[in-house]
C-alpha cells in the first residue's frame, strides 16, 4: 500500500518526498542501533546526509579484491579504514561516502564517491589499496596443489594484480553531471541482491558510510500534496510527468542552494 505524501523538504541536491505513515504523522528516524542487515531505515539515514552535499562528490571509485579476499567484515573495515587514513593524509579536506556491496563470487567490494578526482592520483591510490588488501601474510595467499605437493603462491603475483585493476579507468571514473554520485549511489543501494553477504562471510557490520556529518545547512521543508510537488519540481527543471509514483528523492541538476538562500521558493511558501 502506497500511503499519500504529505510534505516535502527541499535540499540543495533536489527534493525529498514525505508521506504519512500508519500513524498519520510523517515517518521520523529513531536512533542508531547495532547494524545486523541493510535496512531500509539505514539507507534513508545516509541519503539524507550524503545527498544535501552530492554536489562536493565528484569522482567513483571501486575497490575490490583479487582471487584472494578476506571472508570477515571486521578485515574489510580495518583496511577501509587504513585506506581513508591515508587518503585524508594526502588530499587535506576530503569528502567521501562509501557503501559496501558483494560480487557473485562471494567477494565484497566498496564504492567510494570521493571530493577527488582521479587525475594525477590513480597510481597513488592503486599502489596504497594493493598494499592494504593484500597483506604479506599466508592467510592471503593462494595455495595451490602440484602432484600433490602443497605450494604458496608468490603474494607479489596477487598484489600486481590488484594494482593493474586499479589503474583502469573504469575503476575510478569521474561524476557526469552536478549530482552525478549521488544518482550513481541511489541505483547502487536499490541492488538488494548485492547487499547480502554469502553464508560464510562474518562480522559483515556497517555496510555503508561518511565523513560529512548531520547535514544542518541551508533547506526547507514544507506540506505539500503529490501535485504541488510534482508542480514544484516542473518549475525548478524537473519533468516528473513520466512518473506514476514519486520516489522518495527527486533529483535536480544544479545547485538549488540560491534559491533557498534567498527564500524564494516556488509555489510553496508555508510552513509544516
Amino acid at each position: 500500500m502506497l500511503f499519500p505524501i504529505v510534505g516535502v523538504t527541499i535540499v540543495p541536491g533536489g527534493l525529498i518526498v514525505e508521506r504519512v505513515c500508519l500513524s498519520g504523522f510523517p515517518a521520523k528516524l529513531g536512533k542508531r542501533g547495532k547494524v545486523k542487515m541493510l535496512s531500509k531505515r539505514t539507507l534513508h539515514r545516509w541519503l539524507l546526509a550524503v545527498i544535501p552535499n552530492g554536489s562536493l562528490l565528484v569522482s567513483v571509485l571501486t575497490l575490490s579484491y583479487g582471487a584472494n579476499f578476506p571472508v570477515s567484515g571486521r578485515v574489510v573495515k580495518q583496511q577501509l579504514n587504513s585506506f581513508l587514513t591515508r587518503l585524508r593524509y594526502n588530499f587535506s579536506g576530503l569528502h567521501y561516502a562509501w557503501f559496501m556491496e558483494f560480487q557473485r563470487r562471494g567477494a565484497p567490494h566498496i564504492h567510494l564517491l570521493l571530493s577527488v578526482l582521479p587525475d594525477g592520483n590513480r597510481e597513488f591510490v592503486a599502489d596504497t589499496w594493493a598494499r592494504i588488501s593484500t597483506p604479506d601474510n599466508l592467510a592471503y595467499s593462494s595455495l595451490e596443489i602440484r602432484e600433490g605437493v602443497y605450494n604458496y603462491v608468490s603474494e607479489q603475483w596477487t598484489r600486481e594484480a590488484v594494482r593493474k585493476q586499479h589503474l583502469r579507468r573504469a575503476s575510478w571514473e569521474c561524476a557526469r553531471s552536478a549530482n552525478g554520485c549521488i544518482r550513481y549511489a541511489v541505483k547502487y543501494v536499490a541492488k538488494q541482491y548485492q547487499k547480502l553477504p554469502p553464508v560464510w562471510f562474518v562480522d559483515c557490520g556497517r555496510y555503508c558510510g561518511h565523513n560529512f556529518g548531520r547535514y544542518d545547512g541551508v533547506s526547507a521543508r514544507f506540506s505539500a500534496r503529490e501535485d504541488e510537488v510534482r508542480e514544484l519540481a516542473s518549475v525548478l527543471g524537473r519533468n516528473l510527468d513520466k512518473m506514476s509514483v514519486l520516489p522518495k528523492y527527486v533529483f535536480i541538476d544544479g545547485d538549488l542552494t540560491k534559491i533557498l538562500k534567498s527564500g524564494n521558493i516556488p509555489l510553496l511558501n508555508r510552513g509544516f
